[in-house]
């Protein structure tokens, strides 16, 4: 696409994140963080390969602030040998996420892969999947609990109550994804649709539907216009539901094309229902 919308450069974005309980940790800015949106974004951009890294720190103030850091890496293959408008890609993705003070610390690793069929010149629809490794860890020193309540107050080194807590273990998640692609010399457009967690892996050695993590539902879709040599429109929407939690997220920005390979942005996003 003229401009090179995607860029191959590293894509650095420090982002507020709201992360609720029970939730896998998402980002306000979504689309700078494709494979934690959906699989069959993997591969589905200009140029060999891409880079995306994201940061986000939130309720600092409140001294129990929520981190995040994620890293992911994308490669097309095969592009001498498939149709040129044809795409298959793979890729990885490190994330960490570090709440209540510490208390709970996540680690995720995920690869994924994707072939985006071309349906004309102008036209692709893409399949993805992807699979996860993922570890929570709760320190309890850091942590306090009802039960733990006394005439003097919180008395950490009395039981918790909590034993579920010490029963995380790792887990194995399972997600797919498919997406529509158009693309011409001034405008691509997009919509996609996701579901996260299709085994509803345990987050505990206990067998109770309880602890299962909920799949999670996400569409999205949005475009970006090229105005002339420099300028470029972006829109983006995000629709998704986790358990009885939902969010909806709108936003537009303008950027300009700084040299060819780098573009600035800014604008302005809504979240609500959140």
């Amino acid at each position: 696409m003229k401009g090179n919308i995607h860029s191959r450069l590293l894509i650095i974005a420090c982002i507020i994140v709201v992360r609720v309980r029970a939730q896998d940790p998402h980002f306000t800015q979504y689309f700078a963080s494709p494979l934690t949106l959906n699989p069959a974004i993997t591969g589905n951009f200009d140029g060999p390969l891409r880079l995306a890294a994201n940061f986000r720190n939130q309720w600092w103030a409140t001294g129990s602030a929520f981190n995040t850091v994620s890293l992911s890496f994308e490669h097309r293959l095969l592009t001498d040998k498939l149709d040129e408008n044809d795409r298959l890609g793979v890729g990885g993705m490190m994330m960490a996420d570090n709440s209540l003070s510490g208390g709970l610390r996540s680690t995720y690793m995920s690869l994924s892969a994707s072939f985006h069929k071309a349906l004309s010149d102008r036209h692709r629809l893409g399949l993805g999947f992807q699979s996860t490794y993922g570890n929570r860890v709760v320190d309890l020193s850091r942590l306090s609990f009802s039960n733990q309540f006394d005439t003097d107050g919180f008395d950490t080194g009395l039981p918790s109550g909590e034993a579920a807590l010490m029963a995380i273990k790792p887990m194995i998640s399972v997600a797919t994804g498919m997406m529509y692609t158009y693309e011409d010399d001034q405008k691509r457009l997009y919509a996609g649709f996701s579901l996260y967690h299709l085994n509803r892996p345990r987050q505990t050695a206990n067998d109770d539907s309880l602890n299962r993590m909920a799949m999670r539902y996400t569409m999205h879709a949005g475009a970006v216009i090229l105005s002339g040599e420099s300028l470029r429109f972006t829109v983006h929407g995000l629709w998704q539901s986790q358990g009885k939690a939902t969010e909806t997220s709108v936003g537009a920005a303008l950027g300009y094309d700084l040299d060819g390979q780098n573009t600035l942005y800014a604008g302005t996003w809504y979240r609500w229902k959140d």
